[in-house]
């Protein structure tokens, strides 16, 4: 519904990944090409991304620009030098223990580092250009929205170490510095709250800073896990 979509002319969704899947495609693919149809159609949207944010900066009308970037997030298919990396089983966004299911947790530690490093060269490269071609200087926010899954158990909020699955990076960056508004332990409700009221003449109450786990097969029972961490 944006005004102006940047896409890839070739992308795959997560549903239509799973749909792929379940044909023989995949296969016969995998015999033309060293790293997989669908793994060098995720490894392009994700250059994509990187590549074409930047050409925001030279729109001169005021914009509001939202880029989902779906990585260091599984699957992993960039080595810490941006070299392509091919996991030996179909591709699938899976994560936590349904990554578990193929993998384990040393295998996730190793390439979500490696496809982080990577990750992080490419967004620090891309504000540096933003900043340098926005006439207006930008309000950027860097916000994940959710931690690793190494130890993220869907069925079972016992087996789940939530300090790593419910921490998140979120970094601002305002034009005129004045942070004075943030807070160490803010959450993304309060995100656009305090900026708003910063910057557009908003009168936002914050709301509580709180976090929640749902299970798998009980999506919208939420479960308080605040005080776990």
């Amino acid at each position: 519904n944006a005004d102006i979509y940047l896409s890839p002319r070739w992308s795959l969704s997560e549903f239509q990944n799973v749909l792929l899947n379940m044909t023989p495609l995949p296969v016969i693919s995998d015999k033309f090409l060293s790293y997989g149809l669908q793994y060098q159609l995720h490894r392009e949207r994700l250059i994509y991304a990187f590549k074409h944010l930047t050409d925001i900066a030279k729109i001169k009308s005021p914009v509001f620009v939202f880029a989902h970037i779906i990585a260091p997030h599984p699957p992993f298919v960039f080595g810490s030098n941006g070299e392509a990396v091919r996991p030996d089983r179909s591709c699938s966004f899976d994560d936590g223990s349904n990554f578990m299911k193929n993998g384990d947790v040393n295998e996730y530690q190793e390439n979500y580092k490696n496809q982080l490093i990577f990750i992080t060269k490419k967004i620090e490269e891309t504000i540096d250009i933003i900043l340098a071609s926005s006439a207006t200087p930008p309000i950027i926010i860097l916000q994940s929205d959710h931690g690793p899954g190494s130890m993220l158990d869907w069925d079972n909020p016992d087996k789940t170490n939530f300090h790593e699955r419910i921490s998140i990076l979120n970094a601002y960056y305002f034009p005129d510095h004045h942070y004075e508004k943030l807070y160490p332990d803010i959450t993304p409700v309060n995100t656009f709250r305090i900026l708003f009221n910063q910057y557009f003449g908003g009168s936002y109450g914050l709301l509580s800073d709180e976090s929640y786990f749902s299970n798998s097969k009980k999506p919208f029972q939420f479960i308080p896990i605040t005080d776990k961490f």
